[in-house]
């Protein structure tokens, strides 16, 4: 069985979306002929919090080599004050770069790898696999679960670190001898203005869900109320708002049953005060975080389940994970998104709900027909489920070590 290296700053236990989506893919790599070794960061050392449930997720005899990262933290906060402009250059994560570039190195060196993966974000990543690609000379896929420098989430920068990130964003895109992106917004907004040669080593493997662990999920469901379940973070300019202000204006389905929504995961202060202050404490509830299968579970006893993109100008190109395992559940499923966006464009074309996210009345009027519509109508779509998703992957290793292999 063919061997790859796959180099991913987010790993179980880590709390993050991409931990998740990475574990759903390693547990069925074997089954799509590939062999990975996880190089990965010490849960440890870094301040991202941690689902211990996570873990036990990991097949038994996964290969994984954890790794310190830089610290200590009074380091940072140091450098921060003094030097801005080169601590997270590219990212947060780039400290981690120096001891999973000692680690790949022995490990290259100790065993034969037919493949380099690196998965972003963060992008720092992608830096290490062309480190390893020019001293090895090893076929190298990079992943971008979402875009680099024209990510409406790259914040303020200095010309100067715009400039530096996106001279590594090409340095990297013109590098890899594979590209894979989870939809094909992200990767035409990427790719625009280069090569075709970029354009033809770029694949699209979207996220999965993985119904394994739904059945490790299930909970038993209400029928007192209809329930709109959001699963996941609110952060930056994305928020629960349209959320909030539909419970103030939706307060029961046409057939009689009360219109409750259920906020699974962070919000901001100042939006629990919006709740209270609304009078809503009793048609919008808050859990606060919970653990991945917990929410698994949440999706599964829901009867209508929401995603909220950002109102950003023009269309979002971003697929938010959550979206997968919403498909998963076989629920209906509503998207508050910006008109063209990559979840639009999902949602529609299997036949759930999508509101613009600018559109208040929009929002409300599409919440109640999803809360309205047969439950027996939905299932999960094959195209995002794990195994088939993996397999896809793995034909891309292949064609990537022919291409090569062809060229040498």
């Amino acid at each position: 069985m063919k061997r790859v290296l796959f180099i991913t700053h987010s790993f179980p236990p880590l709390q993050e979306a991409r931990s998740i989506q990475t574990i759903k893919i390693v547990r069925h790599m074997r089954a799509a002929g590939w062999n990975p070794v996880i190089l990965t960061v010490d849960p440890g050392r870094t301040p991202i919090g941690q689902d211990k449930t996570l873990s036990g997720l990991i097949p038994e005899d996964l290969e994984i080599v954890r790794t310190p990262t830089f610290g200590p933290q009074w380091a940072i906060s140091v450098l921060a004050r003094t030097c801005p402009s080169l601590l997270y250059l590219p990212d947060r994560q780039v400290g981690w770069i120096p001891y999973a570039k000692a680690a790949a190195t022995r490990l290259i060196e100790q065993g034969d790898f037919d493949l380099i993966y690196t998965n972003a974000k963060p992008f720092s990543s992608h830096l290490l696999g062309r480190d390893l690609k020019q001293r090895f000379d090893i076929p190298w896929v990079a992943y971008f679960s979402d875009p680099w420098v024209a990510s409406p989430y790259f914040g303020r920068k200095s010309d100067w670190q715009v400039g530096r990130n996106v001279r590594m964003q090409q340095d990297v895109l013109e590098s890899t001898d594979g590209l894979v992106y989870n939809n094909e917004e992200t990767r035409d907004q990427m790719l625009d203005g280069y090569v075709q040669s970029a354009r033809s080593k770029a694949t699209v493997i979207p996220h999965c869900f993985d119904r394994d662990l739904f059945r490790r999920s299930a909970r038993s469901s209400r029928k007192d109320a209809c329930t709109v379940v959001h699963t996941g973070n609110f952060y930056g300019v994305r928020s629960p708002l349209p959320l909030i202000r539909a419970a103030n204006k939706l307060r029961h389905t046409r057939d009689g049953r009360a219109f409750h929504i259920l906020l699974v995961g962070k919000i901001d202060p100042e939006h629990e005060r919006a709740i209270r202050s609304e009078g809503l404490d009793d048609r919008v509830r808050t859990v606060g975080s919970v653990s991945y299968l917990e929410s698994l579970a949440y999706a599964k006893d829901a009867d209508v389940l929401v995603s909220v993109d950002a109102p950003v100008d023009g269309s979002s190109v971003f697929f938010p994970s959550k979206l997968v395992d919403y498909l998963g559940a076989e629920k209906p499923v509503v998207g508050i998104t910006p008109k063209g966006s990559t979840t639009d464009r999902i949602l529609t074309g299997l036949g759930h709900f999508v509101a613009d996210v600018r559109d208040q009345e929009n929002v409300q009027s599409t919440l109640l027909s999803a809360a309205e519509a047969d439950a027996r109508s939905w299932e999960a779509p094959e195209a995002y489920d794990a195994p088939r998703v993996a397999s896809s992957l793995g034909n891309h290793f292949n064609e990537v070590c022919e291409r090569c292999a062809s060229s040498s």
